[in-house]
């Protein structure tokens, strides 16, 4: 069984998980808000984890660190010019690079390299509907969109 609590303005606050166990075997996580920049999530905390949210000056996502087992882990995203993702750079080094068109439209996610790109994702098609065919890194194309309501 699983718990949750909600603010005032309906944001997880608390989850419990195995709530029906006695409560030293029970799995809380805590969801805090950081007041001073209009409620963006500030940090989550469990018993084994914390995450801590870095927000830049436009108020984007730019850091998360992540402590677990007493060592830190730094997960970073980088924008363009128009607000859009455009790097997350990893704790090993990975970096994996957003690519959009001239009209904005998200076309490929690569590795980053300057030369010689790896593509993880590219946008093949899209249909009058919006959705979307690309082909994964592993060179199989699938059809990402919503189905139909009949």
């Amino acid at each position: 069984i699983t718990k949750l609590q909600y603010d005032k303005l309906d944001r997880l606050r608390k989850r419990i998980d195995d709530a029906h166990k006695p409560p030293q075997q029970q799995e809380v996580t805590t969801w805090l808000y950081d007041k001073s920049y209009k409620g963006l999530l500030d940090k989550v905390t469990s018993a084994q984890t914390t995450q801590q949210f870095t927000y830049d000056s436009l108020l984007r996502h730019r850091f998360t660190t992540q402590t677990a087992l007493g060592q830190q882990f730094t997960l970073e995203t980088t924008y363009d010019s128009y607000s859009r993702p455009q790097k997350t750079i990893y704790p090993t080094g990975l970096t994996v690079e957003q690519v959009y068109n001239q009209h904005g439209y998200l076309t490929a996610i690569t590795d980053g390299k300057a030369q010689h790109p790896k593509t993880y994702w590219k946008a093949e098609a899209v249909d009058n509907f919006g959705n979307t065919l690309y082909t994964a890194c592993v060179g199989v194309s699938r059809l990402n969109g919503f189905n139909a309501i009949p």
